[in-house]
């Protein structure tokens, strides 16, 4: 239930599984990105609450995840996207 700053280090799924208490960030990585790098972030049932999980990259906003929803993202070397959403 904290706010998360990803590397390129860290785990391509990352999976959030607890209730949230507010709007929580997971800031993807800004630095050392490279073309074809993607993940993905998954809110499952589990993550209640009436709060966003914002995944942000760009200096903004790539979705908002609601319960039971995820979402995948992409780079081409320099930009973040967003490739994929849905529900589970």
């Amino acid at each position: 239930d904290v706010a998360v700053s990803l590397a390129i280090t860290d785990a391509r799924d990352q999976i959030w599984n607890s209730p949230l208490t507010a709007d929580r960030n997971c800031n993807l990585p800004s630095t050392a990105l490279y073309a074809g790098m993607w993940g993905r972030i998954t809110r499952t049932a589990a993550s209640t609450g009436a709060f966003n999980l914002k995944v942000n990259g760009n200096g903004g906003t790539l979705k908002n995840l609601a319960v039971g929803t995820w979402c995948e993202w992409g780079c081409d070397g320099s930009t973040l996207y967003l490739t994929a959403y849905g529900s589970l």
